[in-house]
């Protein structure tokens, strides 16, 4: 299965790769000094690298917009309801010949309505809408994968890295350690004089 799926999330580049590659390069390094019992595995860095990795995140928040909007399209096919309520006060003046005192009114107005709405047909607006949704959604899911994918890959290499430079370490540790029981056999012979 790709690393997508078994991390659930995404890519680095740039400054950011660098800065991740150094960041596990540190850890690794921290943790064998520490001893094996602290030491990160492969999977942990992989892990890590992808569930922290901003531009993972920026690509799953873009997809989880994506599916938004992709329910909104569907939304298209359903059903609206428009409500709309009024109240205010009323002045009515009137200058008809009625009685007298009586050619004005305050009235308190009030109104209401509910309207309902279905889409019939719109010359297939709504299905060629919700298909390019689906498409934007589908798209969206894929630069998730690819983002994860090569975030992991770059996890992998650093923490290769960091293998590698462990062992050069311990053979260098190893080369000192050699030259350093030469240079004390060089010091007894010279001691005893037999050494030139």
């Amino acid at each position: 299965k790709n690393l997508s799926k078994a991390m659930g999330i995404l890519r680095v580049s740039g400054p950011v790769r660098w800065g991740l590659r150094t960041a596990l390069l540190g850890v690794a390094l921290a943790a064998a000094g520490f001893g094996h019992a602290n030491a990160i595995t492969l999977d942990d860095a992989v892990r890590t690298a992808v569930l922290t990795n901003p531009d993972v995140g920026v690509v799953s928040n873009d997809r989880r917009a994506i599916d938004q909007e992709l329910r909104q399209a569907r939304a298209l096919y359903l059903p609206s309801i428009d409500l709309r309520y009024a109240a205010g006060r009323e002045i009515v003046r009137s200058r008809a010949g009625g009685l007298p005192g009586l050619n004005h009114a305050r009235l308190f107005r009030t109104e209401a309505s509910a309207t309902l709405t279905q889409l019939l047909f719109a010359g297939f607006s709504a299905a060629s809408e919700v298909q390019r949704q689906k498409a934007r959604s589908k798209s969206a899911a894929r630069r998730v994968a690819e983002t994860s994918e090569f975030t992991g890959l770059d996890a992998v290499q650093a923490f290769l890295d960091v293998l590698r430079q462990q062992q050069l370490v311990s053979i260098a540790k190893n080369n000192v350690g050699i030259h350093e029981s030469t240079l004390s056999d060089m010091k007894q012979r010279l001691a005893v004089g037999t050494g030139s």
